[in-house]
């Protein structure tokens, strides 16, 4: 991506240990206080240091967003949250290839990015949490029936516990805008052949997804992102310019 660098930082289980939240090393059966005291510190110690040199690959906080997976949430002050930006919500509507689609929950984006793909759509449903229905998206409503003729239709949710019991979404194979955050959702809600685009990017929700036998397409900026294409790489052998140098084909 131009604007953006992707680093990807990759962690032993060991290191993975030593990072989680609270981590302390196991006593053994009996051991000297003073010893357990020596080995808290020293967990603290490996711990800031390795934080530190995670640190050091990207830089500054300044300008840098980082996006973590547990249990890095010790870095949270730079952690990256805009996943419903505009430009980001497009990347992933890129995906939604599907006439049906089925919108769980309500996000600012929706009443801009919507409209641009009414002209493909035969259905469209809100599955939202009273609290989630706003002025903004009855607007949308409207807008969608009288510019370009979609029905939608919004389901009313008594609370956002019900986003768990969810059992029937579509019966036809459809296009799932997730913007509930709730990441207790299965795939088996909508038929096979759709597409599920998860707009929190939540890792345990990818990890239910991808439980079942990949009848269901799931797509995320974090799964994308942890397989960042490569530029293509040449060789330039009248250049004399050597190997893995980066030229035009």
């Amino acid at each position: 991506m131009r604007d953006y660098r992707l680093v990807r930082v990759g962690l032993t289980q060991g290191q993975e240990r030593l990072l989680s939240e609270n981590y302390m090393p196991e006593p053994k059966r009996w051991e000297w206080p003073w010893r357990r005291y020596q080995k808290r510190r020293e967990t603290e110690r490996d711990r800031k240091r390795l934080l530190e040199q995670i640190r050091s690959l990207w830089g500054t906080p300044c300008g840098t967003w980082c996006v973590f997976e547990h249990p890095l949430p010790a870095l949270s002050g730079w952690q990256f949250t805009d996943y419903q930006e505009d430009r980001w919500v497009e990347r992933l509507m890129g995906y939604a290839d599907l006439p049906h689609f089925v919108v769980l929950g309500n996000g600012d984006c929706l009443t801009r990015v919507l409209p641009r793909y009414a002209a493909g759509m035969k259905s469209l449903r809100f599955l939202v949490s009273r609290e989630e229905i706003t002025e903004g998206l009855l607007e949308l409503q409207e807008e969608l029936l009288q510019e370009y003729g979609i029905a939608a239709v919004i389901h009313p949710l008594s609370d956002r516990a019900d986003y768990r019991k969810l059992r029937l979404l579509s019966a036809y194979p459809c296009n799932v805008l997730d913007f509930s955050g709730e990441e207790r959702l299965f795939p088996t809600a909508v038929p096979p052949g759709s597409v599920w685009l998860d707009f929190g990017s939540d890792e345990e929700k990818r990890r239910r997804m991808e439980l079942g036998r990949g009848e269901i397409a799931y797509h995320s900026l974090k799964k994308e992102w942890k397989q960042p294409q490569k530029m293509a790489v040449h060789l330039d052998t009248e250049g004399k310019n050597g190997y893995n140098t980066q030229v035009k084909p």
